[in-house]
């Protein structure tokens, strides 16, 4: 049933392109684009269901992020897809996104990049629309230009450039976007970032109260005054109308604060299971049920433990990768298999996940799952250490590449092109590189070019 309305909406909006081509913007856009929330949704519905192609895509907007209405993915996931098949140029990344991160929808990232890649084949038209003042064609370039869709478009100026047109044309997506580009260009931003959060906020903009309240409690030298009064029910009222990100906060946040109280742990993990049943967070919800099982005394299960990991696995979780690696490797809910930890560990690690590069080089070093191998071992060791990972300093002083001293650190070593390495690390030590993303290993070209002159010594010697 549900398929033939489908097709019925898809055929009448097609019908409608060919017919209404200079069409008049509808009273529900332009209810939605005065941020009347309340009154735009119903006009929306009542012109997407007679065909009006617009009308569609911003009834799947609103459907997206709660405007006028609960969130409800699923929806906005039917009637982005109504649009994109009809023609619509910003639909086909809406949608995409959602497949991307199974909002609505069941994950499926190479079908997003379909319907990405379908978008960027008219990206020309959206910058046309986008210089004639289109402010969702606008949003679309930001988020273009942030390589979000496409890794060569990123160009941060172009980025926060479509973002600030966007916003100060008042479009209602600008604010968010904007005020997040200008915090993330300079940090020192943050009191402006969190006015135009905090404003767009009173419309009821579900995004923006999700962001202020975040922006209030970040970690900064300079917080801005009041804000956390300003904003202590905007997480429960985003969760209240179905915004999945501040429901998972909010579940981690309780998570921090109640222990081995095994009435409440079990709640909260009713509250993610009713998440994970509506397809409605890219596999978050099931990775938390699992951390629950395996963390938690009142509800330590490894069975279910490994099959909540798993599932977040399958969704495209990244983080379920790590625990993954260690449950198969030491058999915990499943037959010890450590060839598949190995696959999991180094999957998190070319992640770039926090300790996985040590997990990888243990397994190098120990002949665990993999063949053993110690130059390799040395070489995630060190990716580990420049991560943060101490752990992975005492393993190459074991290793008797690094000697200890009464600073537990010596720059004496048996080969050259190992000094050159550790002191290419060591050169700029003072930036405190602790990033989760050790792909920039080292800040300074002084130090990449000793980094790349000890490794070529290494590779002769070896």
């Amino acid at each position: 049933m549900r398929i033939i309305f489908s097709i019925g909406i898809i055929l009448t909006l097609l019908f409608a392109s060919l017919v209404t081509a200079a069409q008049p913007e509808p009273a529900g856009v332009k209810t939605y684009l005065r941020h009347e929330f309340s009154e735009s949704f119903p006009l929306l519905l009542k012109e997407a269901e007679a065909g009006n192609i617009d009308s569609a895509f911003y009834l799947g907007l609103s459907y997206n992020e709660g405007s006028g209405t609960n969130i409800n993915n699923v929806e906005a996931a039917r009637w982005f897809k109504v649009a994109a098949d009809a023609g619509h140029l910003i639909a086909p990344f809406e949608y995409g996104t959602l497949l991307d991160h199974g909002y609505g929808v069941e994950r499926d990232q190479g079908v997003a990049k379909i319907w990405f890649n379908r978008g960027m084949e008219r990206i020309d038209k959206v910058k046309e629309l986008a210089w004639g003042g289109d402010g969702i064609a606008q949003v679309t370039l930001s988020v273009v230009f942030s390589g979000r869709y496409e890794q060569s478009m990123k160009n941060a100026e172009e980025d926060i450039f479509w973002s600030r047109k966007a916003y100060e044309q008042g479009f209602p997506q600008g604010f968010h976007h904007y005020a997040i580009d200008l915090f993330r260009k300079d940090e020192a931003n943050i009191e402006e970032a969190y006015r135009i959060l905090l404003t767009h906020s009173k419309t009821g903009f579900v995004w923006s109260m999700y962001y202020a309240y975040l922006l209030c409690r970040y970690d900064s030298d300079k917080p801005v005054p009041g804000c956390e009064e300003e904003t202590k029910d905007f997480m429960q009222m985003a969760a209240d109308k179905g915004f999945t990100p501040a429901k998972i906060y909010l579940v981690k946040q309780k998570a921090k604060k109640i222990g081995d109280d095994k009435e409440q742990v079990t709640a909260l993990i009713n509250k993610l299971e009713a998440i994970d049943l509506l397809q409605d967070s890219g596999g978050e919800a099931a990775f938390r049920m699992g951390v629950f099982y395996y963390n938690n005394k009142a509800v330590f299960d490894q069975q279910k433990a490994l099959n909540m990991m798993l599932k977040a696995h399958k969704e495209g979780y990244k983080k379920a990768a790590l625990y993954l690696g260690i449950m198969y490797e030491y058999g915990l809910g499943v037959e010890a298999d450590g060839e598949k930890g190995f696959e999991f560990y180094l999957e998190a690690a070319k992640n770039k996940q926090r300790w996985a590069a040590r997990k990888v080089g243990v397994s190098y070093e120990k002949g665990r799952g993999v063949e053993k191998d110690t130059t390799k071992s040395k070489e995630w060791y060190l990716k580990a250490l420049v991560s943060g990972d101490k752990k992975a300093q005492d393993a190459l002083i074991s290793l008797r590449w690094m000697w200890p001293t009464e600073k537990h650190i010596s720059y004496l070593f048996f080969i050259p092109g190992d000094a050159l390495v550790y002191f290419s690390y060591h050169v700029f030590k003072e930036w405190d590189v602790t990033h989760e993303d050790y792909g920039t290993m080292f800040p300074g070209f002084l130090s990449i070019v000793l980094y790349l002159v000890g490794l070529l010594i290494l590779k002769e010697l070896n």
